[in-house]
């Protein structure tokens, strides 16, 4: 098959995250004020119309993060505004605060669809403790491209978030970008204020129509909030560095993270037209926000994976990936298309296996475990599709021999659709258990987890 011959490539949906809840929330408002100058802009300046806009502002929502508060809004706000005090709530209150915001804006860039906001400050920003995250969302592309042209600010960590109190003068720039593309572009550098030396600095540049850019780079020489809030150890040196450059058909990724005598994270790779080649080592068992999974999957996690280019076609490339835990293994074999970032010709076989299924899920016994399926398309729609044996299952007294099926898992626009048909053989037991599910059960399920959350069961049959 020539170039010329291959399909017409898809356009490409927006993926959700944290950054974007914020950036929906700031530029809805923005629009709301774009919409209240343009049925009265000299009543938006007036004390009635700033507490109007605090009004509305004061409980939208930041997407997973929670809702807005908003409070002490003044100033002018077709140009320079000033908040006392903007606050995140979640489902146990208030977890993020800022207070003194100042905002220096263009209100005409909004005829381009863009936020530009040249100037943003604020005299303290605490960081409570970690936000309890609300149910996924479905991903929304952003009504605006948001562009700050100058961030600074003072970022407080409470101890209950990054285990030691951590306080950072923070300064950067950053732009998230609408329409096809999309991406984001920013450049932060956090100095602390309480050790001299101890910093942040993190440069990105990530989207569909531009090459990879990824640099991050921290030092606290004997330990501190930055390591606390990455779950590590307060108390021990810690040292970040990190960096990923390139394009489609060339380029390297590098991982380093240093806690104490540890190295949590290790990671190298590079691919060029002719193939590439990736291999790491994460250490679970060292932070404790991975503690949970390393309890049930062991505490090494080894990554990796070669890749072999296909001549004529760029981005093509044949991959052959592996993870290797001490409680299970996973390997993606086939052809992807980097360029699109999907899945190629046919999707990429996986192949899974556990000989304790028990020991990753927990709660109830499960014996050995393989799973065989084929996935295939992109980070926003994909589709897994194959079969999966686990041996030796067993609840309340009843002990089932093997239970096997086919299977497909979808998922797109933050829906997951399930088809399962399961077969079991070889049941014992007593009880009521037995009596409902006897020697051979079966089930025969179709269900989804809608983009709001909740479940729908479509049929089941047992």
């Amino acid at each position: 098959m020539t170039a010329s011959a291959d399909p017409e490539k898809p356009r490409r949906g927006k993926r959700g995250g944290l950054l974007r809840g914020l950036l929906l929330a700031a530029g809805g408002l923005v629009l709301l004020l774009a919409a209240l100058v343009a049925a009265s802009p000299l009543a938006l300046r007036s004390p009635k119309g700033l507490a109007l806009v605090e009004s509305i502002a004061d409980g939208l929502p930041a997407g997973r993060l929670g809702h807005l508060e908003v409070k002490g809004l003044s100033g002018d706000p077709l140009g320079d505004l000033s908040v006392q005090r903007v606050a995140i709530r979640d489902e146990k209150g208030v977890w993020l605060e800022g207070s003194n915001l100042k905002v220096r804006w263009t209100p005409l860039a909004l005829a381009g669809r863009e936020v530009r906001l040249d100037e943003v400050s604020a005299g303290r920003v605490r960081i409570l403790r970690r936000p309890v995250l609300g149910p996924p969302q479905p991903p929304k592309p952003l009504p605006v491209t948001v562009t700050l042209s100058k961030l600074s600010a003072v970022i407080e960590m409470e101890p209950e978030f990054s285990v030691r109190r951590g306080l950072f003068q923070l300064g950067g720039n950053l732009q998230a970008r609408r329409g096809e593309g999309g991406g984001y572009t920013a450049r932060l550098d956090a100095d602390s204020l309480l050790r001299q030396g101890d910093h942040l600095d993190v440069d990105l540049d990530l989207g569909d129509d531009r090459p990879l850019k990824v640099r991050a780079e921290a030092l606290e020489v004997g330990g501190g909030a930055l390591a606390g809030a990455l779950g590590l150890a307060a108390d021990k040196p810690f040292r970040l560095s990190m960096a990923a450059d390139g394009k489609v058909d060339a380029g390297r990724v590098r991982a380093d993270l240093r806690s104490g005598a540890l190295q949590p994270v290790k990671l190298e790779g590079g691919w060029r037209p002719e193939g590439g080649e990736v291999s790491g080592v994460v250490d679970l068992s060292a932070s404790s926000l991975t503690r949970p999974v390393a309890d049930r999957l062991g505490p090494l996690l080894k990554i990796s994976g070669t890749a072999v280019g296909q001549p004529g076609h760029k981005g093509r490339y044949v991959i052959d990936m592996g993870l290797v835990a001490d409680a299970a293994r996973a390997s993606l074999k086939g052809p992807v298309e980097l360029e699109d970032r999907r899945t190629g010709e046919g999707g990429v076989v996986l192949l899974a296996e556990a000989p304790s299924l028990g020991r990753i899920l927990g709660g109830f016994e499960a014996g050995a475990a393989r799973l065989n399926g084929r996935l295939s398309g992109d980070l926003d729609a994909w589709s897994l599709k194959g079969d999966a044996r686990v041996e030796r299952t067993g609840l309340s007294g009843y002990v089932l021999g093997a239970a096997a099926g086919p299977f497909e898992v979808k998922s797109a626009g933050g829906r997951f659709d399930i088809d399962a048909k399961v077969r079991g053989g070889g049941g014992k037991g007593q009880g009521l258990v037995f009596a409902l599910l006897g020697a051979a059960p079966s089930l025969d399920l179709k269900a989804a987890r809608l983009a709001e959350g909740e479940l729908l069961i479509e049929d089941l049959q047992a």
